[in-house]
């Protein structure tokens, strides 16, 4: 079952897999100690102590929250960009393109850019005691991209070749960072009853 907005449940690509984080990228060791900012100095209010155990429970775990974190949607993401496109637009005329008619459209080079802000709530004894706000930036150059349309509907798509760009922080501290990282995506992405193609407000 499908949706306007939203996507088979078959369509994996996720932030994840556009960030090229799989999980084992980011270790414990790795993540940087936020004592001295002002998200460490919330949980030590919070918690009414020095917040030292506290804070290396919490860093112990971020490894494997991020991953939940980043495991949404990223081809509603692409197609939001690839909507805005004069190119897409005149496959919402049913005179020009009847509803049978499978239509491939590449698209030229092109840069995809988002910005996130997750957040990871602290719970101790079941009670929230604060919040870690994480700021997510990712800069897409994809080529080779097609789209496979029909009834003014993305129904497939074929990712190309991607190199990305991005980095995670939190309350400023780099945690995670990819430099023109070749991305490995899926080769062909089906998104069944497809997503539509909204006019231009």
């Amino acid at each position: 079952m499908s949706s306007e907005n939203s996507t088979e449940k078959n369509a994996r690509l996720t932030l994840s897999d556009l960030l090229g984080f799989d999980g084992t990228s980011l270790t414990v060791d790795g993540i940087p100690d936020l004592k001295g900012s002002e998200a460490y100095a919330k949980l030590q209010s919070a918690l009414g102590v020095k917040g030292g155990p506290m804070w290396a429970a919490v860093r112990e775990r971020i490894p494997g929250q991020l991953s939940k974190l980043l495991d949404v949607d990223g081809v509603g993401l692409l197609v939001g960009a690839w909507n805005k496109a004069q190119e897409l637009q005149e496959f919402r005329d049913e005179k020009k393109h009847p509803p049978n008619e499978v239509n491939v459209v590449s698209l030229a080079k092109h840069t995809v850019e988002s910005k996130h802000r997750p957040s990871l709530e602290i719970v101790a004894n079941t009670q929230p005691i604060g919040r870690l706000e994480f700021e997510i930036g990712l800069s897409l150059i994809l080529e080779g991209v097609e789209l496979t349309i029909q009834a003014g509907r993305v129904k497939q798509i074929k990712p190309g070749k991607s190199t990305g760009t991005g980095k995670i922080t939190c309350d400023g501290v780099e945690l995670y960072k990819i430099n023109h990282k070749l991305l490995t995506l899926p080769g062909t992405i089906d998104l069944g009853e497809g997503i539509l193609i909204p006019a231009k407000g």
